[in-house]
């Protein structure tokens, strides 16, 4: 079940207190090795949730504004 890997991967990275970086590659080699899950709608929607996480503190900073730069990227080249 992809719901529940996504759901194990996420805390095993907070168990580990993964960096950013980290964080965000294996988040995209998941997407990669399921590319032919991801529609535009969830593509849309991956987007649209980093955004909100990023915004509900202080708005975007330089570094979120990159990982979401390199997300939107990343999604569009599936």
């Amino acid at each position: 079940n992809d719901a529940y890997y996504a759901e194990f991967e996420f805390e095993t990275l907070v168990e580990k207190s993964a960096v950013a970086e980290t964080a965000f590659n294996s988040f995209i080699d998941f997407v990669k090795r399921n590319r032919s899950g991801i529609d535009a709608e969830i593509k849309h929607a991956c987007i649209q949730a980093a955004e909100k996480v990023a915004a509900s503190f202080h708005k975007k900073n330089r570094l979120e504004y990159h990982y979401i730069t390199r997300l939107k990227r990343e999604l569009n080249n599936l």
